[in-house]
């Protein structure tokens, strides 16, 4: 995704959206749910780094790793204030208005994809205990 933050600046915007229970997670042994965030913003980092076509342009790239549950990375928390800051400055009531419509906006995004998925699993659910029947 790219993503004009102002007139001057461009970013590469790669968005993760990652399970707060994935086997991942839980199989790595970190203590917290931040460390997991971080542990994937840096292997997207790690990735970009081998591409030729990236590796020069690092601070242009935002690792955008958000968990089903809602919570952000580092990263993608540094990245929506300074567009936030970019486009609000000093009008903090406006910021914040901003913001609360974004992250409402986003949760909504995840729910809906976990319904559909919800739903995906239930009817594979029923096709097997049709078949065991």
């Amino acid at each position: 995704l790219r993503v004009h933050v102002d007139f001057e600046t461009t970013c590469l915007v790669d968005v993760q959206i990652t399970s707060a229970v994935s086997k991942s997670y839980v199989t790595q042994g970190l203590q917290s749910m931040d460390a997991f965030l971080e542990r994937r913003e840096k292997d997207k980092m790690r990735e970009y780094k081998k591409s030729s076509a990236t590796k020069d342009n690092m601070s242009s790239i935002v690792p955008f790793v958000v968990t089903t549950t809602g919570r952000m990375g580092p990263a993608a928390f540094a990245f929506l204030k300074k567009v936030a800051d970019t486009a609000f400055g000093d009008r903090p009531r406006e910021r914040a208005r901003w913001a609360f419509r974004w992250l409402s906006r986003l949760n909504e995004v995840i729910a809906k994809g976990l319904a559909t998925q919800l739903i995906g699993q239930t009817q594979y659910l029923r096709q097997q205990v049709e078949r065991m029947r």
